[in-house]
Order: C-alpha cells, then structure tokens, then sequence
C-alpha cells in the first residue's frame, strides 16, 4: 500500500525548497504541531490549511488519508507564504513563496534549528525539539511581543498591538512596513 501522506509532506518539502540535509528535523516538528488559534478569524489559517492539502489530493484524484489531523503549523506558515507571495505578486521574479516562508521561518527564531544543531550532543535533542514547540506556542497563544517580535511578523512600529491582530492584518501591515517600497527587494 502507498503511503500518500508521505508523498503529501514530500510535495510541502518541495514547496518551501527545503533542502534535508539542514532543516528537514525542523519542518517535520513543525508539521507535527497542530494549529491553535485565539483570535477567531485566524480559524480561517487553519481552514487555508486544509484546503492545502485537500487541494493536493484531490489533484491526484487520491483519498485524503489524513482527513481528520488538524492542520499543522507547517501548513499554516505555507499558506501564509503563499498569501504573502500573492501580496508582493512580481512577474519578473516569479513565484516567491519560499522566500517569504524561510522569512517568517527566520522572525520567529527557528532558523538556529538546523539539523546540525538538532542533532548535537546526544540526550539534548528532546530540550531542543521542546524550544521549537516553546516558540510555536509563544505565537499561537500570542504571547510575544506588543510589536510582534516572536511571531511572524514582527514590525517596527506598529499601529497596534499585534497580539490583538488576525495573521493576515499582522502579515498587511508586515508587508507595508518592511516591503512595500523596496524596488531591489531580493
């Protein structure tokens, strides 16, 4: 029998070009944690997430053998990358959804989790995994900063408090403040 939920993490892998031989540890954590949202639009994330992946089965006129797993933290960022690559559409330099994932990847503190880092010394590797679940938790239960910083979307100068904003008014005011003038961005 064929493993299609393997085939589903292999096609998010590519999505966000991961390369394995330094972050994959860090992307399967990430889809290992399920979505949790306080603010009620940002169900709308979780609901993006799933379409994600119903969309990927239904493409290969496969079953969904993952029907009911919640949508994880990695769909969500995915998806943010994808809203995010829809904001700052570019023809000229196509699609950028890798780009802005390894982006909020990076604001929230988790490009240090490389695989060399996950993997050394051995017996610390679960305090580690636990720091990356610890970082994830601080921006679902909105614990960061007023400005944002441990979330996606940290801003400068914020015109409210980003714990108290959905993603996608986090992500607007991300992309108005650190992308919207730069004409020689990447």
């Amino acid at each position: 029998m064929i493993d299609h939920s393997k085939h589903y993490y292999d096609w998010l892998c590519e999505e966000i070009n991961l390369d394995d031989s330094l972050y994959d540890m860090l992307i399967f954590e990430l889809y290992s944690i399920d979505f949790e949202w306080l603010i009620p639009l940002d169900s709308d994330r979780a609901y993006d997430g799933i379409v994600l992946r119903e969309g990927f089965y239904n493409s290969r006129g496969i079953d969904n053998p993952t029907n009911d797993k919640p949508c994880s933290v990695l769909e969500v960022l995915i998806c943010l990358a994808q809203r995010f690559n829809f904001l700052l559409d570019d023809d000229d330099r196509g699609d950028r959804t890798r780009l802005w994932f390894w982006e909020m990847i990076e604001n929230l503190g988790l490009m240090k989790f490389s695989n060399a880092y996950l993997d050394k010394p051995y017996g610390r590797r679960l305090d580690k995994l636990n720091d990356i679940h610890a970082i994830c938790d601080t921006w679902m239960k909105r614990e960061f900063d007023y400005t944002g910083k441990g979330s996606p979307f940290p801003l400068d100068d914020p015109n409210e408090d980003q714990r108290k904003a959905d993603l996608v008014s986090q992500m607007n005011q991300y992309v108005l403040e650190k992308h919207m003038y730069e004409d020689e961005l990447l």
